[in-house]
């Protein structure tokens, strides 16, 4: 939509441009003649410069869509590299999940209360509102453990859309034992979201490898859209040719309407040069 929009206004900049072209009568070498060759290059030059951020921007989704599917083979030696690691986790199931109560090698837990309010007018209607109230973590990191190698994985440093473990989702009208004390009355639900992971469950790794000072090796988000970072259990059907194909479908999709915006910038770009330039000479 959001691209709809700036096609829409930029189209709607060269009519108002054009129009006033025609509306006003220059002569050949009046100064308002040369003020309007001038202004029209002057666009031309900024449609154009957009079409640059624009074409960059469309390579970077296809390159992000490219590399969601072939990272580098995990080597060692491949530091500060995109490469793709499967393992299983080697903790014990030691840690007990909050609210379920179930044994696992690890676990994130998030509690949301979730109420609705009021849209501001002139929109109509109720909106739905919500508020985290707790969050924990059985451990700060975890050991992945391959066939020769192993890595470590930081959780905080993968949201919660892209760490993807075992999941056991609630929701309650009364607020969980965790949460008491932050419960208030215009809170209507609860959501529970534990994702976790037990001893022996194979992982993939997808993301940047960082040798710490102490010798381990990590994998750890790029920070770059081009190369997608993510941890997915490899047990779940489908994962993680699943997650990885709805990457591709979603930058696939990016890069179309990146393709659509510099079509329409070029086409505004040649008619300014075309009605102030050809049409006024």
């Amino acid at each position: 939509m959001a691209v709809i929009g700036r096609i829409i206004l930029c189209s709607f900049l060269t009519c108002i441009v054009q129009c006033i072209a025609f509306g006003v009568s220059f002569g050949p070498h009046s100064s308002g003649f040369i003020i309007a060759q001038g202004v029209s290059v002057a666009l031309s030059l900024v449609l154009l410069f957009f079409v640059w951020k624009e074409f960059a921007k469309m390579y970077v989704y296809l390159a992000r869509a490219r590399m969601a599917q072939r990272p580098d083979r995990f080597n060692p030696g491949k530091i500060d590299c995109y490469v793709r690691f499967n393992g299983k986790i080697a903790a014990e199931n030691r840690a007990v999940l909050p609210h379920s109560d179930k044994e696992c090698a690890f676990y994130s837990v998030s509690i949301v209360a979730e109420w609705e309010t009021k849209r501001k007018k002139p929109a109509k209607g109720m909106e739905i509102q919500l508020k985290p109230l707790f969050s924990e973590q059985s451990a700060d990191e975890f050991e992945l453990v391959g066939k020769f190698d192993r890595v470590y994985i930081k959780a905080a440093d993968f949201t919660k859309s892209w760490l993807q473990l075992r999941k056991n989702d609630k929701n309650s009208s009364r607020c969980p034992e965790k949460a008491r004390g932050q419960d208030q009355a215009k809170y209507k639900k609860y959501h529970v979201s534990e994702n976790f992971a037990r001893s022996g469950d194979m992982l993939t790794a997808q993301g940047k490898l960082v040798r710490e000072a102490d010798g381990r090796l990590f994998i750890k988000p790029t920070g770059r859209l081009k190369f997608p970072s993510f941890v997915v259990l490899k047990e779940r059907q489908g994962a993680p040719v699943q997650l990885v194909a709805s990457i591709i479908k979603r930058a696939k999709t990016d890069a179309v309407l990146k393709q659509i915006h510099i079509a329409a910038l070029i086409i505004n770009a040649l008619l300014l040069f075309y009605f102030f330039i050809v049409k006024a000479g």
